[in-house]
């Protein structure tokens, strides 16, 4: 209703009290899917498609926020082992810290290809951000650890508990004030 109200200042306290909803609707749901121990029902999963699904999803607030994408996904990537919706949040959970960490604009470098070895596709997400601080890179997985004044400390720590639970791994490098560098290994569907 006060959505509806002809005051600007209703308006804007009713957008206020929608973004808080949907703020702590999200934390809830992170929450739930976190502690849920469920068995993974691994499929083969087309990585290329979904990665780019992910990248466009985020292309009006890179536009909005002035950061220029360089995405480089192999020619026929294979299928990864795991599911698809949760790879997909692991992806825009990245992908969001990604542009979080850029706030002034910069560059987000995506990459896709089959690892060297061969049995696993390699994931690359780079941001020309803030960068994390040495002494809390240690604890980016820990449930809880933020440095973020409205975050819940457990995007990161999911995203690792989905990628392991598909036989993957997640790692992240960094340099305070200049870049952030994650890298995910998924292994490949085999038939």
């Amino acid at each position: 209703l006060l959505q509806d109200d002809a005051s600007t200042a209703a308006r804007e306290a009713a957008g206020d009290i929608t973004a808080e909803v949907d703020r702590l609707s999200e934390w809830v749901r992170q929450l739930l899917t976190y502690s849920t121990q469920e068995p993974a029902r691994l499929e083969a999963v087309p990585l290329a498609p979904l990665l780019r699904s992910s990248v466009d999803g985020f292309e009006r607030e890179m536009q909005r926020r002035g950061i220029l994408l360089d995405l480089a996904i192999a020619a026929a990537l294979p299928a990864v082992r795991g599911e698809r919706v949760r790879l997909s949040h692991a992806l825009n959970s990245l992908l969001s810290n990604a542009l979080e960490a850029m706030p002034g604009g910069g560059r987000l470098k995506v990459t896709a290809q089959v690892a060297a070895k061969g049995q696993n596709v390699h994931v690359t997400i780079r941001d020309s951000g803030v960068g994390i601080p040495r002494d809390q890179l240690s604890r980016v997985f820990a449930p809880f650890f933020t440095s973020k004044r409205k975050g819940l400390g457990l995007g990161l720590p999911l995203v690792n508990r989905i990628v392991t639970r598909f036989g993957g791994a997640v790692s992240i490098a960094s340099v305070p004030g200049q870049w952030t560098e994650v890298q995910v290994e998924l292994p490949m569907h085999s038939a």
